[in-house]
């Protein structure tokens, strides 16, 4: 420990002049930031153009993402002085708010353009709308059985049971049966049978009851009243509430670590930020991934604060808004004593019973089954897989988590830890996954941004709340300073909190 010490003592501030020697290099701090930060930039923009028929380089990409963070921890975090930031971050900070200007303008863009055209860019956007307003002006359950709202698999599944003319030509009368309010039931008696044959029966009978809405009735509770309002806008609107909710909740959880902005915040945001996969997918287009992600935030923030409730109850929030990610978050109940579990299963009781109580077959056929016999295509690596090679690739990502959460645990659920396991996870995820579109990049790149700025930047406050929702064994309450107390090099290295993240390893 003494050499700890020592070792922390004799580390110049490298972002106040104050401590700074002439003689030292002043370059390669800063190049370890650039580094890192230019890099994650590239890895994530390539998905861009490694798109379909790209899978096995998209696997590649997840790798070298996984192995940029692993090399980020690698050196002790850099000091960062209690004075004004550094020319650095003054500039990574510039960086970060010219990111949210843009897609705070990218969203509202789409907001007037929906608006004036009346139209959705992206089919899950579109089957959004078409279940909040079908449920109130019609009453119709967006689970249920021949309520044809996911056109798009509609379309996929007709053609290995109609003529390919045929098959189009029917999914184009029912979209724009749908989009002048025709029922759904009505729609769907516009569709041709198939030829008689027991087989193309079958596969009918299972088409009809897994054309509903494939998210969670979480998504359909906010939409409806922004539908209600402002139309086919109103999609657009929710995005951009839950986009300022997830940025808000990212600076909330850096101020834990850093009191004030500079770089940690920046290297954070424009993680997000750049490349805009977020303002494409989301707010450009409109899939649905920004409500799970921001329950999924939610709960992190609450998980180091230990509010043990609230940390359940955003979990299980997330899961009612997608089941993934937000299945991706439910180890993070282990943390937590199990009497403070029931605020998650209240959540899934109160938005899942209703429809549970109307249509139980309509909920499982779109929501599990879906995932199950859902075709892969070529943006994953298992599309290009043997089944057998499949199979080791999907018990390897099992195997992954499970390992590292087995470390997590061990860790006693410290920040970093945490923070490991969530992208493991994901990554896993990811690479074991039969698609992997750019949306599902959404999901992991705020906890990515969240820790590279703890790779790269040494915490200035000791924040006892921070440690872990359930305190390591042998560690009294008095061995944590006060919330917000600041550290020096010495007492942040004798930290139990730090000592347990490796920050002084």
């Amino acid at each position: 420990m003494d050499a700890v010490h020592s070792r922390f003592a004799t580390e110049p501030d490298l972002m106040n002049s104050s401590h700074r020697n002439a003689t030292e290099p002043r370059l390669r701090p800063n190049l370890r930031v650039a580094v890192v930060a230019g890099g994650t930039w590239a890895l994530l923009r390539l998905f861009f153009p490694l798109d379909w028929g790209y899978g096995p380089a998209r696997a590649g990409l997840v790798a070298g993402l996984a192995a940029l963070a692993w090399w980020a921890t690698k050196r002790p975090p850099r000091e960062i002085g209690v004075g004004k930031p550094c020319r650095l971050g003054v500039f990574l900070l510039v960086l970060a708010c010219a990111g949210v200007a843009i897609h705070l303008a990218v969203v509202g863009r789409s907001i007037q353009r929906s608006a004036a055209t009346e139209s959705i860019e992206l089919d899950q956007g579109q089957i959004s709308y078409r279940a909040a307003r079908y449920l109130v002006d019609q009453g119709v359950n967006p689970y249920g059985r021949a309520i044809p709202l996911d056109t798009t698999e509609l379309r996929i599944e007709l053609k290995d049971l109609l003529e390919p003319g045929v098959a189009d030509e029917a999914v184009d009368q029912v979209e724009a049966a749908l989009e002048s309010g025709t029922a759904p039931s009505t729609a769907w008696e516009m569709i041709p049978t198939p030829r008689e044959d027991p087989a193309a029966e079958a596969a009918w009978r299972s088409l009809s009851s897994r054309l509903g809405y494939k998210y969670g009735p979480l998504q359909i509770i906010l939409y409806t009243p922004a539908v209600a309002l402002f139309g086919h806008a109103g999609i657009y609107v929710v995005h951009l509430m839950l986009y300022l909710g997830i940025v808000l909740t990212m600076l909330a959880i850096l101020r834990r670590w850093w009191p004030k902005p500079g770089a940690p915040w920046a290297v954070a945001l424009i993680v997000v930020h750049f490349p805009p996969h977020l303002a494409h997918n989301t707010l450009d287009l409109s899939a649905t991934d920004l409500m799970p992600l921001l329950a999924g935030l939610l709960a992190v923030l609450c998980f180091l604060g230990r509010r043990e409730r609230l940390t359940a109850l955003f979990i299980g929030l997330s899961i009612a808004a997608k089941l993934f990610p937000g299945a991706l978050y439910l180890p993070l109940l282990l943390a937590l004593r199990p009497r403070h579990w029931w605020p998650a299963l209240a959540a899934l009781a109160a938005t899942f019973g209703p429809f549970l109580a109307w249509d139980p077959q309509g909920i499982f056929a779109n929501l599990v089954a879906f995932n199950f016999i859902r075709s892969t295509d070529s943006t994953a690596l298992v599309h290009f897989l043997a089944p057998w090679a499949a199979s080791v690739v999907k018990a390897f990502g099992i195997a992954l988590i499970g390992f590292t959460l087995w470390r997590t645990v061990r860790a006693a659920w410290t920040p970093r830890a945490t923070l490991t396991y969530l992208l493991v996870a994901h990554a896993a995820a990811f690479l074991a996954a039969g698609t992997f579109h750019n949306n599902y990049l959404i999901w992991a790149t705020p906890l990515l941004g969240l820790f590279l700025a703890l790779a790269l930047f040494r915490p200035v406050t000791a924040d006892p709340s921070g440690e872990a929702c359930r305190r390591p064994s042998g560690t009294s309450g008095a061995a944590l300073p006060m919330r917000g107390a600041r550290l020096d090099s010495d007492t942040a290295s004798g930290t139990p909190e730090f000592q347990a993240e490796g920050w002084a390893s």
